[in-house]
């Protein structure tokens, strides 16, 4: 049985009130790759699909590149056929950021390109890789 965090934390401190938790969180698979989000591609990715997800620069705003996976080394991914893909968020100063009322208040903007030439991307730019 898989105990949350929260409710382990949250059980030390009523039972014993004592400083670590009874018990320590599971950790997914998914969990180790996030640091490297392109440590799953392999020579079989070459030819497929792919979205990658750029981390982002500024809060609200969004890029990722759809397009067909070319090549990978070390340091670069080389995305064939590419389109560029932004999404910009805008919210009211501090209405934005309430909970219910926040969507009522935000505006997102959508910016699609296809673009002609390959799109060599940096590995440490990516956030998120995924294959069609």
């Amino acid at each position: 049985m898989r105990t949350s965090p929260v409710l382990a934390a949250l059980a030390c401190v009523i039972v014993a009130g004592c400083q670590s938790p009874i018990t320590t969180p599971v950790r997914s698979a998914s969990a180790a790759t996030a640091a490297d989000p392109t440590a799953a591609l392999s020579k079989e990715s070459i030819g497929q699909r792919c979205t990658i997800t750029l981390r982002s620069e500024s809060d609200g705003e969004t890029m990722r590149y759809e397009g067909v996976l070319k090549s990978y080394d070390e340091e670069s991914v080389v995305v064939e056929k590419p389109s560029l893909i932004v999404e910009k968020e805008q919210t009211v100063p501090v209405i934005g950021k309430l909970p219910i009322v926040k969507r009522n208040f935000k505006n997102v903007g959508m910016f699609r390109e296809s673009l002609k030439s390959n799109v060599t991307i940096a590995r440490n730019r990516i956030a998120k890789l995924r294959h069609d």
